[in-house]
């Protein structure tokens, strides 16, 4: 974790969104912090690295974390309606009794698609736009239906 990105994040958004637009080419480096409860209100995180993070009761309305890597962050009654969760990288996220209404799963620029539930959401996008993961679920849905379709009654009289 780096400190001084840590200081500038609890200064307030203000301050952080500010330092963001002025160091554009920096990703804040925010590994293992504690957030406990932070007000993250419109908080500019995009690129962030957030693992293991500890974000716990924080309140995330409409924070921008797209491209944010998420592993194994603590997200735990937390609030994240509203975020712009584009390109992140959520394994392990601990989210029990978190607030996890109209995400937003697609880029700037692009018609708006949301979820409501952080790991879905990637899933989702995965889905609307990778033909290879459409091609391998419709396969295993496929070949899934033609096993269990020999185990039905009828398919057991006739063998």
């Amino acid at each position: 974790m780096n400190q001084e990105h840590l200081q500038i994040l609890k200064q307030g958004v203000e301050v952080c969104n500010t330092w963001r637009r002025e160091n554009r080419g920096l990703h804040p480096d925010l590994r293992g912090a504690n957030l406990v409860g932070a007000n993250l209100r419109e908080a500019d995180l995009s690129r962030a690295d957030l693992r293991e993070a500890d974000l716990s009761r924080a309140t995330l309305h409409q924070a921008h974390l797209t491209a944010a890597c998420l592993l194994g962050s603590n997200f735990e009654g937390a609030d994240l309606t509203g975020c712009f969760v584009y390109g992140i990288s959520a394994w392990n996220v601990k989210l029990e009794g978190t607030t996890q209404l109209n995400l937003v799963i697609t880029p700037a620029g692009e018609p708006v698609i949301t979820a409501d539930n952080l790991e879905v959401a990637q899933f989702i996008y995965l889905l609307l736009h990778n033909a290879k993961i459409r091609e391998v679920i419709e396969t295993t849905t496929s070949k899934a239906v033609r096993i269990l379709g020999r185990f039905t009654p009828e398919a057991e009289s006739r063998a």
